[in-house]
């Protein structure tokens, strides 16, 4: 008989019964059990950060291959005498990111099985520096991971940066249990939700035309057109357009400077200007 331990709950639990059978590495049937996922209980001890949120869930390993003289067979229960062997939990309260674990009810000792992660970020927005720390029992021996993680002071971590909204990353563990203990795994993920702003960059840019007829007669008008463009991307506020004539040159009231208000730009946007000069000379200007 395995004795009955009692067993620390953190934010959830789920454990794993690990059944001592005479002769588990011999041939026989396997089975191998998938199992849903049910919400765990919640603790008052549960918290949110504002703006770094850190959870832990309680979880135990995935689907096992179980083998006994006696065929011995996978059970499909969610719990056991340990505990429950699935656990889903959402954080922070609001909804961002989810974990949800599931490992087999029971395994045979000194016999691999494989559990599974899933992170999943179930709300509308990217959420940053994801990482996934799996805390793992003193009495299971690591084998592998898919993909893999970094294995540090008893613990596996995956760097999973960020993850876009309503996207899934599932996480495979592959060991055994060297005793007939239960396991106990837990699983915690920390991350950021970013509050970003996006400023639009843009190329404004000027062109001027200026055309005038190539000679007239002394005493007549001389029609000068001015096309003003803003050829590039973005507003231009306070856009003016200054001539300076030269001596002999000057406008119809008798100014020897030309000032054009254009006002604001808009990007592709085009304004036209027409001004009478007259020569006070012959010659060319």
């Amino acid at each position: 008989m395995v004795p009955r331990r009692g067993v620390h709950w953190i934010l959830a639990l789920c454990a794993v019964v690990v059944l001592l059978v005479a002769g588990c590495g011999s041939s026989g049937s396997s089975s191998r059990t998938s199992y849903p996922v049910h919400p765990a209980a919640t603790s008052s001890s549960n918290s949110a950060a504002q703006t770094r949120t850190t959870a832990a869930t309680t979880t135990a390993p995935a689907p096992a291959t179980t083998a006994a003289p006696a065929p011995a067979r996978a059970t499909t229960a969610a719990s056991n005498r340990c505990g429950s062997a699935v656990a889903s939990r959402t954080y922070p309260a609001q909804g961002a990111v989810r974990l949800d674990v599931r490992a087999p009810s029971q395994v045979p000792m000194n016999a691999p099985f494989e559990y599974t992660i899933q992170v999943s970020n179930i709300s509308d927005v990217v959420v940053g520096d994801v990482v996934v720390t799996e805390r793992l029992p003193r009495n299971f021996r690591f084998e592998r991971a898919d993909p893999p993680a970094s294995p540090r002071d008893g613990t596996l971590v995956w760097a999973l940066g960020a993850m876009d909204p309503k996207t899934t990353v599932n996480l495979k563990i592959v060991g055994m249990a060297i005793t007939s203990d239960c396991l106990m795994h837990c699983s915690t993920v920390d991350f950021v939700i970013p509050t970003c702003i996006n400023i639009e960059v843009v190329e404004p840019k000027l062109v001027l035309t200026k055309t005038a007829p190539p000679a007239v007669v002394l005493c007549d008008p001389i029609p000068v057109n001015f096309v003003v463009t803003n050829s590039g991307t973005g507003d231009i506020p306070g856009v003016t357009v200054l001539d300076n004539l030269p001596p002999g040159l000057q406008t119809a009231d008798g100014k020897t400077q030309i000032s054009l208000d254009a006002g604001t730009l808009s990007a592709g946007q085009s304004k036209k200007y027409a001004v009478n000069l007259k020569a006070a000379r012959t010659g060319e200007y």
